[in-house]
Parts: structure tokens; C-alpha cells; sequence
């Protein structure tokens, strides 16, 4: 999803990745998508929009004949969201919708970067927030049954550094702890 506008008031590519929308910013997004005339790329990636989010989504879209690429990967929409999506695409053969790794090679790419951000981030305090967000990651890649090839050998690669990241994060907080046992004790004595 890279392509945006050189001029600054047009755009044609908006990356909402990791904002946490939820399913009501999401419906603000459709609403905006009814009236848009110019925004072709949208990457609502990780944003937890929800099955409503997903479903109100579909909705605006069906007003929307100027998006053409809309990336909704690791929103947790379920069944009921992706039917909505799949209603909606029956519809608009011209808009492609990114749901899980098989639909676009580039959300490899994309768990790639998140997975060096939060590696940053494990330098700092966030060790519970880290733990969690590449749980998500592993869990993303562990759900997809049909990776095939070069995308295949890259969802492999990407889960052992996942589980690398994870013991990495492990062994940091394990570390913490005793080092905060051995100062409640020492507070003790």
C-alpha cells in the first residue's frame, strides 16, 4: 500500500496502520469514504475494526467507486465481517481487499516492520505490551493454512524471529524479576 499523492491537500494513499479505530472510528472512516473522490489506498491494518467495523465498512464502499485497494489485515472481523467484505466484492470487482496473508504478500512485509518496532520497544518498559502484540503476530501467522512458496519460506523465517523476540523478552523479564526479588529482600534484611 505505498503510493500517495505529491501534491499535499490530494491524497491517493492514507496508512491508518496500528491506530486502534475500533469498530466506531471505522464506521467514521466509511462515512467519509461515501463522500471521497480522490483517496484510491487505504490501509486500515491492525486498527481492531471488528466485525461492525468490517460490516459498516462494506456498507460505505458499496457508495465508493474511487477506492481501489483497501487493507484490512488483523482487524479480528470474523465470519460475519468477512462476508460483508466478500458481499461487497461480488459488487465492485475492482476493489481489492486485503484480509489475511494470502490476499497480499506485502502484509508479510508489514508483520516484518511491526516485529523491528516492537523489538525497539523491548529495549524500553513495554515488556507486557511487546509479549502481547507478537503473540498476535504468531497467532496471525499460525491461522493462515494456504501459504505457498516464497511466501511460505518468508511466514517460516518471520516465526522464528517471532519466537526469537519472544525469549528475548522472556529472558529481559525473568531478569527484572529477580533483580526486583533480590531489592525486596535486600529492603528486608
Amino acid at each position: 500500500m505505498t503510493c500517495c499523492s505529491p501534491h499535499p491537500r490530494l491524497f491517493f494513499c492514507r496508512r491508518l496502520v496500528g491506530n486502534q479505530l475500533g469498530p466506531t472510528g471505522a464506521s467514521h472512516v466509511g462515512t467519509a469514504l461515501e463522500k471521497n473522490r480522490s483517496l484510491k489506498s487505504l490501509d486500515l491494518c491492525d486498527n481492531g475494526v471488528g466485525r461492525k467495523g468490517a460490516e459498516s465498512l462494506a456498507r460505505s464502499l458499496q457508495k465508493n467507486r474511487t477506492l481501489q485497494e483497501l487493507n484490512l489485515f488483523s482487524n479480528h472481523i470474523g465470519e460475519a465481517g468477512t462476508q460483508s467484505v466478500k458481499e461487497l466484492l461480488a459488487g465492485r470487482g475492482d476493489l481489492k481487499v486485503v484480509m489475511k496473508i494470502t490476499d497480499d504478500e506485502r502484509v508479510l512485509d508489514y508483520m516484518e516492520e511491526t516485529l523491528q518496532r516492537l523489538e525497539t520497544e523491548m529495549r524500553g518498559d513495554g515488556h507486557e505490551l511487546v509479549s502481547s502484540q507478537l503473540q498476535n503476530l504468531g497467532n496471525e501467522i499460525a491461522a493462515e493454512g494456504n501459504l505457498h512458496g516464497q511466501t511460505t519460506e518468508k511466514a517460516q523465517a518471520l516465526r522464528g524471529k517471532i519466537a526469537q523476540v519472544q525469549m528475548q523478552v522472556q529472558n529481559r523479564t525473568n531478569v527484572e524479576i529477580a533483580y526486583g526479588c533480590r531489592k525486596i529482600f535486600s529492603d528486608l534484611l
